[in-house]
C-alpha cells in the first residue's frame, strides 16, 4: 500500500523552521509552499547549511515530496505586455531554486 502524504500550502514567513511547525500543528506530512513572494518581490538569499539541516529534518520527519508552488502573477498568455516580460523574466528563477 502506497503512503498517504497529506498537508497544505504553508506560509514562509519567519523562515523554515516556523513553516514546519505549521506544518506539525496540522499534522501534516507534506506541504506546498512559494520558494519567493507569490507577489514578484525579491527573494531572500538562500542559507546552504540551513537548507541541508531543513532537508535533514523533513527526512527524519518522514516527511512526503514537498510542492513549489509558481507565483500567482506568472501569466504567459495574458494581454497586458508588461506582465507577460514579468512572467518571461521570472520563470527560469523560480524554477532555479
Amino acid at each position: 500500500m502506497k503512503e498517504l502524504y497529506i498537508g497544505s500550502h504553508l506560509s514562509t514567513a519567519g523562515g523554515w523552521s516556523a513553516l514546519l511547525k505549521r506544518s506539525h500543528e496540522e499534522h501534516g506530512t507534506t506541504f506546498a509552499f512559494f520558494p519567493r513572494s507569490p507577489y514578484g518581490r525579491p527573494s531572500k538569499a538562500l542559507n546552504p547549511s540551513g537548507a541541508v539541516a531543513f532537508a535533514r529534518q523533513l527526512t527524519a520527519e518522514h516527511y512526503g515530496p514537498l510542492v513549489v508552488h509558481a507565483p500567482y502573477v506568472y501569466n504567459l498568455a495574458g494581454k497586458d505586455p508588461d506582465k507577460r516580460e514579468f512572467a518571461i523574466r521570472a520563470s527560469p528563477r523560480t524554477s532555479d531554486c
